[in-house]
């Protein structure tokens, strides 16, 4: 696959989140390490990459951090990109790991967060003893590519509607969510997430939603069609991998503020 194609993958996917397009692109980017057409190749992607939703608050992250290094140290530039903010996944495993038994613990998710699948594994991998439910998360049903992922890195789990009944989530621990950005107000996530928020709460179950500081901007931008905006409230923690925040809005924006 050429690097162009690379290109044009990433920015056709429906499917995964913006932590896991920008590996992509990082790895993409990587390719052309030596070639003397790099520069100029890599402006042009650039350029394209900026069609991406702006919801995708990683991906812009990357772009805005990386492409004045274009012509000058790129390929060094975007190391120490990758090796700073490739320590999130495990500083969220162990925040999520104190805040849970070692089992038996069910979580249900929903949509496809790269953030939330590593943190997944991470549990598992501590020693929790894990199950999960992942919603089949319509609009576009990426669900089941989630669900496909948690069972290649051996985690039991099982595909539940974007609904489930009440009686059925009496059953589970907590809902862990994503997010593709977050103020200290709200954050936005895949549609159907406000409902479920609202649920586990009448239910007196947790919720943790996970990302990274990458994802915190002023002003919250995202398709109505796909995402939603869900307020922070009493029961919902916000998970950067530099601690958990509680749901007050003064303590959110700090912790945010202080990752960044």
């Amino acid at each position: 696959m050429t690097f162009e194609s690379d290109v044009d993958r990433i920015i056709a996917d429906r499917q995964h989140g913006s932590s896991w397009l920008v590996a992509e692109m990082i790895r993409a980017c990587r390719s052309l390490r030596g070639d003397p057409q790099a520069t100029g190749r890599l402006r042009d992607a650039f350029g394209r990459f900026r069609a991406i939703d702006r919801s995708m608050a990683v991906v812009h992250h990357f772009l805005d951090a990386l492409e004045p290094t274009l012509g000058g140290d790129f390929f060094g530039a975007l190391q120490a990109y990758e090796h700073y903010w490739s320590r999130v996944p495990e500083r969220v495993v162990q925040t999520l790991t104190d805040q849970l038994d070692t089992g038996p613990v069910r979580l249900l998710t929903h949509s496809h967060s790269q953030v939330v699948i590593d943190a997944l594994v991470g549990l598992l991998e501590s020693g929790v003893d894990l199950s999960v439910w992942q919603t089949e998360s319509h609009p576009g049903g990426e669900g089941r590519a989630a669900l496909k992922e948690l069972r290649r890195h051996g985690i039991e789990a099982e595909l539940v509607p974007d609904r489930p009944a009440d009686h059925d989530l009496a059953d589970v621990t907590a809902l862990v969510l994503g997010m593709d950005q977050y103020t200290a107000e709200m954050f936005v996530n895949k549609v159907g997430s406000a409902g479920l928020v609202a649920t586990l709460l009448a239910l007196g179950k947790p919720v943790y939603v996970l990302g990274d500081p990458r994802k915190r901007v002023c002003r919250l931008r995202h398709s109505d069609a796909l995402f939603e905006a869900v307020p922070w409230q009493p029961g919902v923690m916000l998970v950067t991998g530099e601690g958990m925040a509680s749901a007050d809005p003064g303590v959110a924006a700090g912790s945010a503020d202080g990752d960044r």
